[in-house]
């Protein structure tokens, strides 16, 4: 309160380091790890998946910046160190798993690719896929894995599954997927194709540094109103 320099300022140079700082510190990391997970990537095909996305390309540095950010305008309202924590700390993974769960698989509109039943499609390259399973004509849908297939299914598609009463012998599922296929029924799988991998990392690290500058803008409109 004794020095010429006025609190905004001051907030200006600090606020600025300390970001410039967390996005220098995010990229650092996040090369090393899209460097290292690489080959794993290629193999596996699962860069686009949850937990391989956060951690690799650019949005670990708006997750730093947003982290930053955070921690300012806690720390100038609380005006306490531990509640400021907590509030980042809880804010953070709340954000993050909101986004994650609910908001990242709608930045674009998903690609629907229907198939002949009888056969088996897998997206190219390293898709994100989000549903697949099959599809009649009236629109009941049964995901893969098949749980909810016997009470969907025709009475004449019925007797041929295995095990199941009544079933024909030497019934097979290849004779479940001709007869379902023969009732109008198609495979289909929603994804995200891997073309968009680096589209959906600007989206996402655009959200969070989008945040992160309207926290310091509050931040700043704090500190004018408690400096008037």
């Amino acid at each position: 309160m004794t020095q010429s320099v006025t609190r905004t300022r001051w907030l200006t140079v600090k606020a600025g380091w300390l970001l410039l700082a967390a996005a220098a510190c995010g990229g650092a990391i996040t090369a090393l790890t899209t460097w290292w997970s690489g080959p794993d990537n290629a193999r596996f095909a699962s860069a686009f998946e949850p937990g391989h996305f956060d951690t690799q390309g650019i949005v670990p540095v708006g997750y730093a910046v947003f982290a930053m950010a955070l921690g300012i305008a806690a720390g100038t309202v609380a005006r306490r160190t531990l509640p400021a924590i907590a509030v980042v700390l809880g804010g953070f993974i709340a954000l993050r798993l909101v986004i994650s769960d609910f908001l990242r698989q709608h930045y674009m509109a998903a690609v629907t690719t229907y198939y002949n039943v009888t056969g088996a499609f897998t997206p190219p390259g390293q898709a994100w896929v989000l549903a697949q399973g099959a599809v009649s004509q009236t629109g009941r849908v049964v995901p893969t894995g098949w749980g909810d297939l016997y009470p969907a299914l025709p009475a004449s598609c019925r007797q041929l599954l295995p095990g199941t009463p009544g079933a024909k012998s030497g019934a097979s599922l290849n004779a479940v997927f001709s007869c379902m296929r023969a009732h109008g029924w198609r495979g289909f799988a929603t994804y995200q194709p891997a073309s968009r991998y680096w589209p959906f990392q600007g989206v996402e690290t655009g959200i969070y540094l989008l945040l992160a500058a309207a926290l310091i803008a509050g931040t700043f409109a704090i500190i004018r109103r408690r400096d008037a």
